[in-house]
């Protein structure tokens, strides 16, 4: 599975690089075969002005078809978690939940 990162009006730190790769690893752990790629958008929708405005998208080619999925939360560390694990149950979902 390849996985791209792009980051929009956010500063690209390594910590958040690395916080994605932990995440990714573990959400896509068994089925991580099933899908080819994989893309992180993470936006900050307001800029400094703050509140729920860290938006990630994510985009999954899986058997020819793209899955997306797409979080807004406060917190840019749990708008990811929270999209790319969404992510992950979609993927399961279409397989009838084999692992």
């Amino acid at each position: 599975m390849r996985v791209t990162v792009r980051l929009v009006d956010v500063s690209t730190t390594h910590a958040i690089k690395q916080y994605i790769e932990r995440v990714v690893l573990a959400a896509f752990d068994r089925i991580g075969d099933q899908v080819h790629e994989l893309e992180v958008r993470l936006r900050d929708l307001n800029g400094p002005k703050g509140g729920m405005d860290q938006e990630v998208l994510v985009l999954g080619r899986v058997s020819g078809r793209t899955l997306a999925v797409r979080a807004v939360e406060d917190d840019a560390y749990r708008a990811l978690h929270t999209a790319i694990t969404r992510m992950a149950r979609r993927v399961r979902s279409r397989r009838g939940g084999r692992e």
